[in-house]
């Protein structure tokens, strides 16, 4: 009970028909088999009438602390204009008890995407972003620009976690202990998704999916996810250096993105693709700093 939830219950190995049966029952609805997703914390399918639904397990201690009150993060991101988001239709939630104490659930009722996939999701995903056109990118571009303005009271929860600078220190200065000051009162905060990584993407077209951590968040988090998701390639990542330039060059970007490569460094061989290019990248970060 120490572990979180997420832990405790990984929804990709653990067996969860009782939950699925309920979410039909509850919704009225039938999951397509064929169409399920499987996610760390989340579950996925189409639905016969057209529709997706999205079935989220947070552990209770989750709904409380520095982001108690929040709300569930896709219900919360109907607030949000110019974001190439799907729409939320309806949803409910529940606790987990008596079979898994600790946990609480969430059930979203969302516009089923069509035409498009999760670009992680397919073989040689980063050839897949590598081909993906201008027009792509710039919807991208002008998707974050919105949410960046957006006014929240939210705060931003990157792995499960709220964002702090004294987390984002913490971390930084476990993998590189040579930084003294990162200034944290000149750090700048916007709204962010939080989790912008390839799997949370679709192309052709864009919709950006899974809004749970998305809030505030200190400038560049989004530009630095996704450029370290990319750094296995190196004409990916230099696109998405382009394309955010201005956040990534920015003294807040530069700390984000040297987070990502610490995080990356830290997991070691779980990310070996992109561990040699994050501690090169990292050190040049440093000397910027």
């Amino acid at each position: 009970m120490t572990e979180p939830a997420a832990q405790r219950y990984d929804l990709r190995h653990h067996d969860v028909r009782d939950v699925t049966d309920r979410v039909e029952q509850m919704l009225d609805v039938r999951l397509d088999p064929a169409s399920v997703v499987r996610k760390r914390r989340t579950i996925g399918a189409a639905t016969a009438t057209g529709s997706w639904v999205r079935i989220e397990l947070r552990g209770s201690e989750r709904m409380a602390g520095p982001v108690a009150g929040q709300g569930w993060g896709f219900e919360a991101a109907q607030a949000l204009t110019g974001v190439a988001r799907p729409q939320w239709f309806r949803g409910a939630s529940w606790r987990g008890e008596p079979l898994r104490p600790g946990t609480v659930w969430r059930v979203d009722e969302v516009e089923l995407i069509r035409g498009a996939e999760p670009i992680r999701t397919k073989a040689e995903w980063l050839e897949e972003a590598d081909a993906l056109p201008p027009r792509w990118w710039d919807d991208l571009a002008t998707s974050l620009e919105a949410l960046a303005a957006a006014d929240t009271s939210r705060l931003a929860t990157p792995d499960c976690q709220p964002i702090t600078t004294a987390r984002v220190e913490a971390e930084i200065r476990r993998v590189f202990p040579v930084l003294e000051d990162l200034h944290p009162e000149r750090w700048q905060w916007m709204t962010a998704h939080a989790d912008l990584g390839w799997s949370n993407v679709t192309g052709p077209q864009l919709w950006i999916t899974d809004w749970e951590d998305w809030g505030r968040a200190p400038r560049g988090l989004d530009a630095a996810n996704l450029w370290a998701n990319s750094l296995g390639s190196a004409s990916v990542a230099a696109k998405v250096e382009h394309r955010f330039r201005s956040d990534l060059e920015s003294e807040t970007g530069r700390i984000m993105a040297l987070w990502r490569c610490a995080q990356i460094v830290a997991w070691g061989q779980t990310y070996a693709s992109a561990y040699v290019r994050a501690r090169t990248e990292a050190t040049r970060i440093v000397e910027e700093l």
